[in-house]
């Protein structure tokens, strides 16, 4: 076999895997978005546990069709989380990840890193009761919510387009 050819089918093989690692960014982690609940818990391996009814509640937007069920540790770096995964009640499939940060003492240093990952966030707002930023990274959304002093978040979900939208 020529060298050529050797070469080619390397670069094929890097390029090839260079998309599929790309492509599977654009879920979270080791989830991704058409995951059912016990899915998430094998692919967590075993570190997913169930909410409390109390937890569930807490931890689930009042206005949307979203649950949170299981909940998980997560660490990245310095930080410490715990991870909150949310499904669709209508479709079952996980729908936003919340990392809670255990330590809002990291909120800034954590905002600076979700800067140097995604770059300017492509809305921000900041005041004296609240903080939030968005970036929009393939075909996910990412948000970091500050409010007060003890509450810091970053979501993971998919990206509302307009062949998605529902209108």
């Amino acid at each position: 076999m020529s060298v050529n050819v050797k070469m080619f089918r390397t670069l094929v093989a890097f390029f090839a895997s260079a998309l599929l690692a790309t492509s599977a960014l654009a879920d979270w982690q080791y989830t991704n978005w058409t995951m059912k609940r016990e899915q998430v818990a094998v692919a967590s391996q075993g570190k997913s546990v169930a909410l409390s009814p109390e937890e569930q509640k807490a931890n689930s937007p009042r206005d949307s069709q979203n649950v949170a069920l299981p909940k998980a540790p997560y660490s990245s770096g310095q930080y410490q989380f715990t991870a909150y995964f949310l499904f669709g009640a209508d479709t079952g499939a996980l729908s936003t990840v919340t990392l809670s940060l255990a330590n809002a003492e990291h909120a800034h240093d954590l905002l600076g890193s979700l800067r140097m990952k995604y770059g300017s966030p492509e809305s921000e707002k900041q005041n004296a009761l609240m903080s939030y930023a968005i970036w929009y990274s393939g075909s996910d959304q990412i948000s970091y919510l500050k409010i007060g002093e003890d509450m810091v978040s970053v979501s993971y979900q998919p990206r509302i387009t307009s062949n998605n939208s529902g209108l």
